[in-house]
């Protein structure tokens, strides 16, 4: 997963597509699920993250804006 500070709309949509790939390999692949769901678990926990630095960047970012 990319360490950028920011995620952009791209970024998140191909996150959102290799989400939807681990899920629907989780639904044909049941033996798998423990590695799966984990993986899908971190990756959520990776955009949650990610999207939380965005915001703040952006919140930043519009202070110092104002400030000037």
């Amino acid at each position: 997963m990319p360490g950028t500070a920011s995620l952009s709309q791209m970024d998140l949509t191909a996150l959102q597509g290799e989400r939807g790939e681990l899920l629907a390999a989780l639904k044909k692949d049941t033996s798998r699920a423990r590695e799966l769901v984990g993986r899908i678990a971190r990756l959520d926990a990776y955009i949650a993250a990610q999207l939380e630095r965005t915001i703040q960047t952006d919140d930043t970012g519009a202070r110092r804006k104002a400030a000037h």
